[in-house]
């Protein structure tokens, strides 16, 4: 059983957009739109909603942390 979305892809086209001019912070796309801080940022940077054109570069590539646990 899946959750419904809670911004559709019409919203997430216009967070990025909004976002990318510098406009607005991550906080206040948040408060506009009824989420939360992480899901804004999540849509913006195209973690979440992969499949919507216009994802914002992530800031630094993902790189695995090595193990830390003993052996």
């Amino acid at each position: 059983k899946y959750l419904p979305a809670k911004l559709t892809n019409d919203q997430v086209v216009e967070m990025r957009r909004i976002y990318s001019t510098g406009e607005c912070s991550f906080a206040s796309l948040a408060a506009r739109y009824g989420v939360s801080t992480m899901v804004a940022h999540k849509a913006v940077r195209g973690y979440s909603y992969p499949d919507v054109s216009g994802a914002l570069p992530r800031i630094r590539p993902y790189k695995p942390r090595p193990s830390t646990r003993r052996r």
